[in-house]
């Protein structure tokens, strides 16, 4: 798994870079997504933050705000039934897309519009059961 260059900030270096790969792995595989997905997510990640000006403190706030971006995408992808609703998932604020982390078609609503619905009125809404959790977490040893 690459680590994209991202605006704003240098590239990660010896262990600094090991940490990005690590952490951009464990993002992918806590949302179950493949190298090609990452791959394509992560090139649209970075495109939208040049377009938008953005950039990130340090590596840490990247990965972070690319996992929110992954998990924003594939629940658009897997369950928006309309671009208003998709337009919704986004949100206003103009800042990182966080509307969703997903496990298995549930998840848990973030910092956003729809953070104060209820689990029955999400469900009614997206047409599906929904059920708000934490991404999955690796099994302790």
């Amino acid at each position: 798994v690459g680590v994209e260059q991202w605006p704003g900030a240098a590239p990660p270096r010896g262990a600094q870079a090991a940490r990005a790969r690590s952490e951009l792995e464990e993002v992918q595989w806590r949302l179950g997504v493949s190298d090609e997905e990452l791959a394509q997510m992560q090139g649209a990640f970075g495109a939208w933050s040049r377009a938008n000006h953005r950039s990130y403190a340090s590596a840490e706030q990247q990965t972070r705000a690319l996992e929110h971006w992954i998990a924003t995408e594939l629940f658009i992808r897997r369950h928006a039934r309309d671009a208003q609703l998709a337009a919704a998932m986004v949100g206003a604020s103009g800042g990182v897309r966080s509307a969703a982390q997903l496990d298995l078609g549930r998840f848990w609503v973030g910092h956003n519009a729809l953070s104060d619905l209820s689990d029955a009125e999400l469900s009614s809404r997206f047409g599906t059961p929904v059920e708000r959790i934490e991404p999955r977490a690796r099994p302790s040893a």
